[in-house]
C-alpha cells in the first residue's frame, strides 16, 4: 500500500527535529553524527525517490511526483542548509539510478537502498588533481577507474558512489559515462585533511576522493556514453538545489526575526521593510516551484528552461537574503558558536556551487530563442569542473 502524504509529512518533520538538533555537532565534526544517520536509516525517508514498484515512496520528477519531493528538501533545509544537500545528493542519485540502469540494476539499487544503503554522486574536479576527471578503461572482464573527486559529498559515510568520468561514445570522442562503485572498494581514498580546512557546509563531507586503479564489473557501467545528459538529469537535479535555497531563505528569515525580537528591531521601519523584501522572496519562489512542477507533470516543452530559471532565481533571492539578514543582524552573528551565522556562512558557500551569471545567460538565451546549455554540459566552477555532488 502507498505511503500517504500524511506519513510522510509526519516523517520528514521527524527527520527535520533531529537535523537540527545535531547541527552544530555535526558542523564542528565535518560528517553527520550517528544520530543523525540513524534516523535516516530507521525512518525510511531514504526511499523517498524509489519507485513504488520498488518499495518506495515513489517521489521525485522520475516519478511524477516532483512537488512533494521538493517540499520535503525544502523543509529538511530550514533545518540545516548542509545536511539537506547531503540528503538530496543521496535521492537525486537514486533518481539518476534508476533513470539509467538496466532493470536488474534498479532492482538492486532499490534493494540496497531501502536496506539502509546511502548514495552519492561524484562529478566534481578542480585544478591540480592530478587524475582530474578521470576515466574508465577496459582490462580483460573487467573495467578500472582513475580518477581524483573533489567536492565529494557523503564522502566517509556514503555506501555507495555514482561516478561520473570520461568515456568513449562509438566515434571515439570522449563523454561521460557514469559507473557504479561500492565506496569499501579497494583503491579508494579518501583524503579527510581537505575538506576539514572548509568553513562551511561541513556537514555534507564534501572530501576530496582518489580512485587509484579501482576494478569493476561490467554491470557497474550505469547507462550509455553521455546518457546522463541525453535524459536531462543534470536539469531534474536544478529544482532540487533551488528547494534546498527556499528552505534555507525561510531559515535565515526566521533566525533574523527571531533576533528582531530580541533586539527590539522590529520596532525600525528599516528592519520591518527588508523583512518584507525576504518575505517576498519566499513567496516568488514558492510560485516558480508550483509553476515548474506542473512543467513536469505536463510535459511541458518549457520545462528544461524553467528547470534553470527556478535554480537561477532560487540562487539570486538566497544571495540577497544573505545580505539582507547580514545587515539587519550586524557582525555579531559570525561569532563562533552562533547558528544564524553558522547559517550564513553555508549559504554564501552554497550559493557558489554554480555560477549564478552562468545561469542567469542560459534563462535569457532561452527566452530569447537562441541555442541554451540547459543540461549544463561543460559547465565549469569557480575550481574546476562541476559535477552533482
Amino acid at each position: 500500500m502507498p505511503i500517504t502524504t500524511e506519513k510522510i509529512t509526519a516523517i520528514v518533520d521527524q527527520v527535520a527535529s533531529v537535523i537540527a538538533r545535531e547541527a552544530e555537532a555535526n558542523h564542528n565534526a565535518a560528517t553527520p553524527s550517528a544520530a543523525t544517520l540513524e534516523v535516516l536509516r530507521s525512518s525510511g525517508i531514504l526511499g523517498a525517490t524509489v519507485p513504488e514498484e520498488y518499495g518506495g515512496w515513489g517521489l521525485g520528477v522520475h516519478n511524477g511526483k516532483p512537488l512533494q519531493y521538493w517540499q520535503m528538501i525544502r523543509t529538511l533545509a530550514r533545518a540545516d542548509t548542509s545536511f539537506g544537500q547531503s540528503c538530496q545528493v543521496h535521492w537525486n542519485t537514486v533518481d539518476f539510478s534508476c533513470a539509467l540502469g538496466t532493470p536488474a540494476q534498479v532492482e538492486t539499487i532499490c534493494r540496497r537502498v531501502l536496506d539502509g544503503a546511502i548514495m552519492c554522486a561524484w562529478g566534481a574536479t578542480r585544478p591540480g588533481l592530478g587524475k582530474g576527471f578521470g576515466s574508465v578503461e577496459a582490462d580483460g572482464e573487467q573495467f578500472v577507474i582513475n580518477a581524483t573527486k573533489a567536492y565529494a559529498t557523503n564522502a566517509g559515510f556514503a555506501d555507495i558512489a555514482m561516478l561520473m568520468v570520461s568515456g568513449k561514445d562509438a566515434a571515439d570522442k570522449s563523454g561521460i559515462q557514469c559507473v557504479l562503485v561500492d565506496c569499501n572498494s579497494e583503491g579508494i581514498n579518501i583524503d579527510y585533511d581537505w575538506w576539514q580546512d572548509a568553513q562551511a557546509m561541513r556537514t555534507t563531507a564534501s572530501h576530496k576522493v582518489i580512485f587509484d586503479q579501482v576494478k569493476v564489473r561490467p554491470d557497474a557501467l550505469l547507462g550509455g556514453v553521455n546518457e546522463y545528459l541525453e535524459k536531462h538529469l543534470q536539469v531534474r537535479s536544478l529544482s532540487a538545489f533551488a528547494s534546498n535555497f527556499l528552505g534555507t531563505i525561510e531559515a535565515l528569515t526566521a533566525l533574523a526575526t527571531t533576533y528582531g525580537k530580541k533586539s527590539k528591531a522590529l520596532e525600525e521601519d528599516r528592519f520591518v521593510r527588508r523583512m518584507a523584501a525576504l518575505h517576498l522572496s519566499i513567496i516568488s519562489l514558492e510560485g516558480i516551484m508550483h509553476r515548474v512542477a506542473k512543467a513536469w507533470d505536463d510535459d511541458d516543452k518549457e520545462v528544461l528552461l524553467l528547470s534553470n530559471l527556478f535554480r537561477w532565481s532560487a540562487g539570486e533571492a538566497l544571495v540577497e537574503a544573505i545580505n539582507q539578514v547580514s545587515v539587519l543582524t550586524g557582525s555579531s552573528t559570525l561569532f563562533a558558536g552562533n547558528e544564524l551565522g553558522r547559517r550564513l556562512i553555508d549559504a554564501l558557500m552554497y550559493v557558489r556551487h554554480e555560477n549564478n551569471d552562468r545561469l542567469e545567460t542560459t534563462v535569457g538565451r532561452g527566452f530569447l530563442g537562441l541555442e541554451a546549455d540547459f543540461n549544463f554540459a561543460g559547465l565549469r566552477v569557480a575550481d574546476g569542473a562541476a559535477g552533482t555532488g
